[in-house]
């Protein structure tokens, strides 16, 4: 088992993936105070920089200043504002945005360059107008600023502001030209809509009933009011003709209830046949001819039987002959009825007159209808071209008021005056400025290079980008003495034992160890000791290294020091020699581990300590395996952590011990006491 442990390591470590880092990106984690610390102690060449800096800007800006055609800038500005509060809805003015176009025309360059071309008085270039700035302030967006530099002051002046006269002609004649073009345009819409309102009116006339003066939505208005008279003639006609029937039926109930004929005058003739004597002779007559069974006889004798019965009984005799006259009641009666009759009739007459000429008038209704929708959409027509015609106008005179308005809404608020001062003395703020930014991005420079050095600076970058436990800092021996020295070794003595718990083999491997640390280690042990806890140191040494000393020997009544094989212990130290600086073989592993396992017995707490490079990886994997426990100590920015991070990462692939680190030799101000 100890052979595998021995050599399977470093052999069998998987090779890296490719396209990937040899390292883990968070060595690349740093402290903030230590770097800011680190930059601060860089102050002086910041210092030289800044001003080193300053001179080089200041020497190329007066190069640039004497040479150039730019050293002299003059400003104009120009207002903006609306030209009058009469703007017709349609017209939409200009914004500021599209004004500033106007000023940067080619158009306008090309004026002011003949115009200043032909002024010895100038310096003069078309080049100049690359270095023209058009913008408009901030705070007051409606100012437009016109900024010239040139080689003299006078030229830069003269074509800042005679660019903003230009610009201002430009947008003056811009303006004009589109309010012409809009009241041309107008003045058509208003031509058309007088021509196609004539032909309106021409086809209003055509629907107008011949040789009638009134429009056909009045005449419709008379025809309904005609019609609507004919109907209630009408109405009251059937009313009376009902009332003529209810009459007539009236009076022909009353007829058939009245006589036509009454009683005037009774006469009684007994000679006559129609008295008894008459009917007796009458009787003697017929039986002469017929027989008694003969109806005409038998009639005849009932009648006779009759007449003498009435005449027994003494009853009044009737009349033979009753002259009858005329009821004046029913002639009175029969005479209304016929004149209802009449009157009914004529109604009916009337009746009819009236419908027929409802059906008349109806149809022409009808044809005055159909003229009158037609009218009407003629006269909607005319009230749209009248309003438009209206609105029109209205817009020409708007336009005509802004033709002829003499304030116009762009005009020169400020002229520029000659600069009396070159863009290098308005440039040292400036300069000032860019000087501070390169002396911030060198100090960034600075504090970037200490983070790409990789070297431990804080013992929280144990924690932050090793993902060990930090147990503390060991300052210079010249930084903490007496007390605060003995603090701080107790500090760092309380986190081993909470780190330790109750683990006796500690592997401590010793990065770049110095005279101070040995005295620190020994100064805490020693404080251990005082506390009860036994410790054993155990200081593993390569033969290469010079081995054991000579002179130093094991005590002879030492029994632990005789059962030992590998070890030579003297009091509570011991050394350990092997024989390749880098790595234990099989066999020394095996006798390491049995000698470590009697200490242990003996002692509450084994330290193996190992001296550390940077290629000892294997080493540090085999000292994980012989303990419990790994403490890292590597001194105040000397070692790379991705040293430390590959060995960490080699002891953690072959056992599962848990690792502290230990910062030593930190100077002020870094160390935090």
């Amino acid at each position: 088992m100890a052979v595998d442990n021995g050599l399977s390591f470093g052999g069998n470590t998987p090779p890296e993936d490719e396209g990937r880092l040899p390292f883990n990106l968070e060595v690349f984690r740093f402290d903030p105070r230590s770097l800011l610390l680190y930059v601060a102690s860089k102050w002086r060449w910041i210092l030289i920089f800044f001003f080193l800096s300053l001179l080089a800007i200041w020497g190329l800006e007066k190069s640039r200043s004497v040479n150039s055609k730019t050293a002299w800038t003059a400003e104009a500005k120009v207002l903006h504002q609306e030209r009058s509060n009469r703007l017709p809805n349609y017209y939409q003015q200009m914004d500021t945005a599209t004004v500033m176009q106007f000023f940067a025309s080619r158009d306008v360059q090309g004026r002011v360059g003949d115009r200043l071309r032909n002024s010895p008085q100038y310096a003069f270039s078309p080049e100049l107008f690359k270095n023209v700035l058009v913008s408009r302030e901030r705070e007051r967006s409606w100012i437009i600023s016109i900024k010239a530099s040139a080689g003299t002051p006078e030229t830069a002046a003269a074509i800042a502001n005679e660019m903003a006269e230009e610009g201002i002609a430009e947008y003056v004649r811009q303006q004009s030209s589109k309010i012409r073009a809009i009241l041309q345009e107008r003045s058509l819409q208003l031509t058309n809509i007088t021509k196609e309102l004539s032909s309106l009116q021409f086809e209003k006339k055509r629907l107008y009933t011949s040789n009638s003066v009134i429009s056909p939505d009045i005449e419709l208005l008379k025809k309904n009011e005609d019609i609507s008279s004919f109907i209630s003639k009408k109405e009251d006609l059937l009313i009376k003709l009902h009332s003529l029937d209810i009459s007539i039926n009236s009076i022909k109930s009353l007829l058939e209830q009245t006589p036509e004929m009454e009683e005037g005058e009774k006469r009684i003739d007994n000679t006559r046949s129609l008295g008894l004597t008459g009917k007796k002779n009458e009787l003697e007559n017929l039986l002469k001819r017929y027989t008694p069974e003969n109806p005409k006889v038998k009639i005849l004798l009932d009648e006779i039987d009759i007449l003498e019965k009435n005449q027994a009984a003494g009853s009044n005799q009737i009349a033979d002959v009753v002259v009858l006259r005329k009821n004046p009641v029913y002639a009175t009666l029969q005479n209304q009825l016929t004149a209802l009759d009449i009157e009914r009739k004529t109604t009916e007459v009337l009746i009819a007159q009236y419908e027929t000429n409802q059906v008349s008038k109806e149809d022409e209704i009808q044809d005055i209808m159909n003229r009158a929708v037609a009218f009407e959409q003629l006269q909607q027509r005319e009230e749209q071209l009248r309003s438009g015609s209206q609105k029109v106008m209205d817009s020409i005179s708007d336009l005509e008021f802004l033709m002829s308005s003499a304030v116009p809404d762009v005009s020169i608020f400020e002229r520029a005056k000659i600069p009396s001062v070159s863009n290098m003395g308005q440039a040292k703020f400036k300069i000032v400025g860019v000087g501070i930014f390169l002396s911030l991005l060198f100090s960034i420079l600075i504090a970037a290079s200490k983070i790409l050095k990789l070297k431990l600076v804080s013992s929280s970058e144990y924690e932050s980008a090793l993902d060990v436990t930090p147990l503390g800092e060991l300052p210079l021996p010249n930084e903490a003495i007496g007390e605060s020295k003995k603090s701080t070794l107790q500090k760092i003595l309380q986190n081993l034992k909470i780190f330790l718990q109750e683990h006796k083999r500690v592997g401590f491997l010793k990065f770049m160890p110095s005279d101070s640390l040995e005295a620190d280690i020994t100064e805490i042990l020693d404080i251990a000791m005082i506390s009860g806890q036994k410790t054993f140191r155990l200081k593993c040494i390569p033969a290469t290294k010079g081995g054991i000393p000579a002179s130093y020997k094991p005590l002879k009544d030492d029994s632990l020091a005789k059962n030992l094989i590998s070890v030579i212990k003297v009091s509570d130290e011991g050394f350990f020699c092997f024989q390749n600086n880098l790595s234990l073989d099989s066999a020394e592993m095996d006798l390491l581990r049995f000698d470590i396992e009697a200490l242990c017995s003996s002692y509450d707490l084994v330290v193996i300590e190992v001296e550390s490079e940077e290629s000892t990886e294997l080493l540090s994997s085999q000292v994980a395996q012989l303990s419990e426990r790994i403490i890292l100590s590597a001194p105040f920015d000397s070692i790379k952590k991705t040293v430390l991070q590959e060995h960490i990462k080699q002891m953690k692939e072959t056992s599962d011990v848990k690792i502290a680190g230990l910062l030593t030799d930190v100077p002020n101000p870094y160390y935090g006491g």
